[in-house]
């Protein structure tokens, strides 16, 4: 097995005197070998569009004096950007972060013009933990990889990801950002077969981190107060389902959960109780079939939907329809009585649960 090539060490002296050879030396430089680069103190030069980084890239207190432009870059081993301070526009258009094991941290660091990362690539974890964004600053269309911190950030101005995927949800734990933050925002569900880790739960419908449902809640609570109806109705619905195992660890309790998803989608769905509804109507009306004295299933139905929808006209007519079904029913044993009892508790629980997550479904759509 041939041995772990080590990345060479460029001082600030040298890394300075490199980019001033221009994009193509530089990446002449980076392609022959991995190599660690490290800028310090004020930076007059700022144009590093289609610079390659093979190895970490440190910009750690640096000040930008000119427009930062880091368009096509590529960062292959992490980039640090500790309390860096951008006193002009910020461009990292279209740039990549393809390490999966090393972070891009830019803690603590000072936007003051308009910040553009737009179809950014970020494969590992990225921290804008504690900066600060004077400007209008976009995300939009960008990937995040794994876990993205925007705890602290103070956002002075609108704050855009449209298009911007996460596989696992953001933190913007303690942050002053817009609620508008969440509109377009796309998030999955991290489950633990989603994630690469060394270890992962045994239920895969487990949501692999426990604060994960706080994250879920943080931005619901953003759709809640910028009045995107349909972010709070998924995040909500992530919400619910990274209880499980976490927050609710009964199993009673992780069960309703599953009954809500399965048959409404935690309340989101009309489809579903409608499909519900009238599977509940056709298995009661086989079953009025199988206990009355002949081949009666229509009657069945009918006689199903009386007892589901008491407070048509319909209901009035339950107990005609019961004679016509059951003319022999003041005989029966007590066991079929029983039976038929239970049926008719059956058809009417599910009925009225039915049509209420239909009624639910329809007022988190229309919001009625």
């Amino acid at each position: 097995m041939a041995d772990e090539i080590k990345p060479s060490v460029l001082d600030e002296e040298k890394t300075l005197a490199l980019h001033k050879l221009g994009v193509l030396a530089w990446n002449k430089v980076m392609d022959e070998q991995p190599t660690d680069v490290t800028f310090r103190g004020e930076l007059d030069n700022c144009d590093f569009k289609g610079y390659v980084f093979s190895g970490k890239a440190g910009f750690d207190g640096v000040v930008f004096n000119r427009s930062a432009k880091f368009e096509c870059a590529e960062f292959k081993s992490g980039a640090s950007f500790i309390e860096a301070t951008f006193k002009h526009t910020v461009n990292f258009d279209q740039a990549k972060f393809i390490n999966d094991d090393i972070p891009i941290v830019f803690y603590s660091s000072i936007f003051k013009s308009i910040t553009n990362f737009t179809k950014v690539n970020f494969h590992s974890g990225v921290s804008f933990s504690g900066c600060e964004f004077h400007d209008s600053t976009f995300f939009a269309l960008s990937t995040f990889g794994q876990w993205t911190y925007f705890g602290g950030v103070d956002a002075k101005s609108s704050f855009h990801f449209f298009g911007a995927e996460f596989t696992r949800a953001p933190s913007f734990s303690n942050a002053q950002v817009p609620p508008e933050v969440i509109n377009g925002m796309i998030v999955n569900y991290a489950k633990a077969e989603h994630v690469k880790a060394k270890s992962t739960p045994t239920r895969k419908d487990l949501a692999f981190y426990e604060d994960d449902c706080d994250r879920y809640r943080q931005l619901k609570c953003f759709a809640i107060e910028a009045r995107n109806h349909g972010q709070e109705q998924r995040f909500f619905a992530m919400e619910m389902r990274a209880k499980r195992g976490h927050v609710d660890k009964q199993w009673s309790s992780n069960f309703i959960s599953h009954l809500y998803e399965w048959s409404s989608n935690f309340g989101g769905s009309i489809l579903r109780p409608v499909l519900g509804f009238i599977g509940s109507i056709v298995v009661s009306a086989f079953f009025y079939t199988l206990f009355s004295s002949g081949e009666k299933f229509f009657l069945g139905v009918f006689y199903a939907l009386a007892n589901a929808l008491p407070f048509i006209g319909l209901g009035r007519q339950s107990a005609e329809l019961q004679l016509q079904l059951f003319p022999d029913f003041s005989s029966w044993s007590i066991l079929d009585t029983s039976l038929f009892y239970f049926l008719l508790s059956l058809n009417s629980l599910f009925g009225f649960l039915f049509l209420f997550l239909i009624g639910l479904g329809l007022r988190n759509r229309f919001r009625l």
